[in-house]
């Protein structure tokens, strides 16, 4: 395939509703914000919500409603001859099919960031897996659990087994030019899941691609000491999914007497510090910081562990890597399997919190033996997600731009 050379036209289906900060922190505009560092010219555009008549105040965002979104001419506008497109937000497979004709016709490429949740199942079997967390965000709403199990089996089986897999892989795929997935073991599921359904030559442009991970987060050798500390970063403690208590009582098993400390940030951080009885001194809290004071801890600290139950790819996992930390992770995660492998983390084998102190024992026996080296962390894997390592895939592709298998 040719390099792409000229402008990119970064796309959310989010709905801006009035303000720009909310999709300054997203992926995309992570991308725009170094393209324009670099010399480049990029924007991002959002999807208009039908009641809100404010424009973005940013002139690196746009916005237009859906109606404008099914013209080629619209696309034309934008003179970009790549779009990069995610599928998150308030257009499903079959609104989205008109827009990816539309940009075609105005004769653009389309790479497009694509996400488990689209209807195309990256990890089929984890199934239960993904039945927990809808049945639990369902409760979170203030659901009952009769309910909820009703609503998180329905969107299961839709998600899993429904029409919305074949029509994906039958209209919206064929045309894009990059398909663009969170994790190698969701790029594998993926291409079997195109093959499958008869489709071997779109599998072979999906390829691997992290959430890009901004600079502040890059290793920066020995300008800075790791100490022995493990950090734990979530938005919100509250949410069942992060595993706050299974944390608690994993710290409570493995850190005394060892010498390492651990800091836990985000929202409602105090109660999973207060569940784990240790001392300050043992688990510190923080609230919810920007991300370049998680960037400073990351680079003096050792391990990331997280008990999340469930998650697509991670970005706190590849900003951990970036920064030369190592990885624990639970089994829900087994999407992240391979950094096993590569001897940058260590996979729970169960979900309870023995199996996970266990893990996280392994690693800080690692770090303690000098079996894990911040240099080979960052350099062979966690730099791969840089978002200027990411940027070079958008102007030459074909093959996984992070070279990682």
């Amino acid at each position: 395939m040719r390099a792409v050379k000229g402008k990119i036209l970064f796309v959310s289906p989010g709905y801006f509703r009035g303000d720009d900060a909310p999709h300054m922190q997203r992926d995309a505009f992570r991308y725009v914000q170094y393209l324009e560092r670099t010399g480049r010219s990029a924007r991002l555009l959002l999807l208009s919500e039908p009641t809100c008549l404010k424009k973005p105040s940013d002139p690196r965002l746009a916005a237009a409603p859906y109606e404008k979104w099914t013209d080629p001419t619209f696309w034309e506008s934008f003179d970009s001859d790549t779009v990069m497109m995610y599928s998150y937000g308030g257009l499903s497979p079959r609104k989205m099919l008109p827009v990816f004709q539309a940009i075609r016709d105005a004769g653009a490429r389309i790479f497009f960031q694509m996400d488990a949740g689209l209807g195309l199942p990256a990890f089929p079997y984890r199934c239960w897996t993904m039945f927990k967390r809808r049945y639990w965000w369902a409760r979170w709403r203030f659901r009952p659990a009769v309910p909820s199990v009703v609503r998180a089996s329905t969107q299961i089986l839709r998600w899993a087994w429904g029409d919305s897999a074949r029509f994906v892989c039958r209209e919206l795929l064929p045309l894009c030019d990059s398909i663009r997935v969170e994790s190698p073991v969701a790029r594998e599921n993926t291409r079997n899941r195109l093959i499958a359904l008869g489709h071997p030559e779109t599998a072979n442009r999906v390829v691997f691609a992290p959430h890009p991970v901004p600079e502040a987060f890059a290793w920066n050798g020995g300008a800075t000491t790791k100490v022995k500390r493990i950090l734990c970063v979530a938005r919100d403690w509250r949410s069942p999914l992060k595993g706050g208590t299974l944390l608690s009582k994993a710290f409570s098993m493995v850190l005394p007497g060892t010498g390492w400390k651990a800091i836990v940030i985000g929202d409602a951080s105090r109660d999973v510090a207060h569940r784990s009885g240790l001392d300050e001194s043992v688990v510190e809290t923080r609230p919810r910081l920007p991300s370049e004071l998680v960037a400073a801890l990351f680079r003096e600290s050792s391990i990331l562990v997280t008990a999340s139950g469930a998650e697509t790819g991670p970005i706190v996992v590849w900003e951990a890597l970036a920064a030369g930390c190592s990885v624990v992770f639970p089994p829900e995660l087994a999407q992240l399997e391979p950094l096993v492998g590569w001897n940058v983390a260590t996979m729970s084998r169960h979900r309870s919190s023995r199996s996970l102190a266990r893990a996280l024992s392994v690693e800080m026996k690692a770090w303690d033996a000098g079996l894990r080296n911040p240099d080979h962390i960052a350099r062979e894997v966690g730099t791969k997600a840089l978002v200027a390592e990411l940027s070079k895939s958008l102007f030459s592709h074909g093959s996984d731009s992070t070279g990682l298998q």
